[in-house]
């Protein structure tokens, strides 16, 4: 089951910018953009300015909060004043002029089989006795959510190494024979 649920990068924008303009830089998973920001933006405008750049930063607003579009500890928002005099206040506390702020987000743990596994984002890449795959979860699976499946076709058996042991075994899966499937 899961026992940590993957989550985006996060920031809420709480009163804007107060004291001056400002230039941000917002750095997300996709890439770096700066705005312009002027003396008195509120939050929401902040949120706005923002999501406009979403195309090139990954990063999205919904209200005042900020989310990158990726779970994980990959998924990584950036902000930094880099000119200006005006302070930028977030959830997290101020952004004065040469300040920096950084969050980013969790990746998914679960068990499988007795084991624990900790994946990449929503993406676990399971590695037991009984299963090698990927597992890929939806967003916001909550923890504690137990999943059921099954596996139909096992696929062949291969015995790599000299001794007949689960570290020299690789399975191969061919998910249709037909010879238009194949190729052939």
């Amino acid at each position: 089951g899961v026992t940590t649920s993957a989550t985006q990068a996060s920031l809420s924008f709480s009163a804007g910018v107060t004291g001056g303009d400002a230039m941000i830089e917002i750095q997300g998973p996709d890439g770096t953009a700066t705005v312009n920001l002027a003396d008195g933006t509120p939050a929401s405008g902040v949120a706005t300015a923002i999501n406009s750049l979403r195309e090139f930063t990954g990063i999205f607003s919904s209200g005042t909060d900020i989310f990158t579009e990726e779970y994980g500890s990959e998924a990584t928002i950036r902000i930094r004043n880099i000119s200006g005099s005006g302070i930028v206040d977030t959830g997290n506390g101020t952004l004065p002029p040469g300040g920096v702020i950084m969050t980013q987000g969790v990746d998914v743990e679960a068990t499988f089989m007795g084991e624990s596994f900790t994946g990449k984002g929503n993406r676990l890449s399971l590695d037991t006795e009984g299963f090698r795959g990927t597992v890929e979860l939806m967003p916001d699976t909550a923890s504690g959510t137990d999943y059921t499946f099954s596996i139909r076709r096992s696929g062949l058996l291969l015995q790599m190494g000299i001794e007949a042991n689960f570290e020299s075994q690789l399975t191969v899966g061919i998910s249709s024979i037909n010879p238009d499937h194949l190729g052939i």
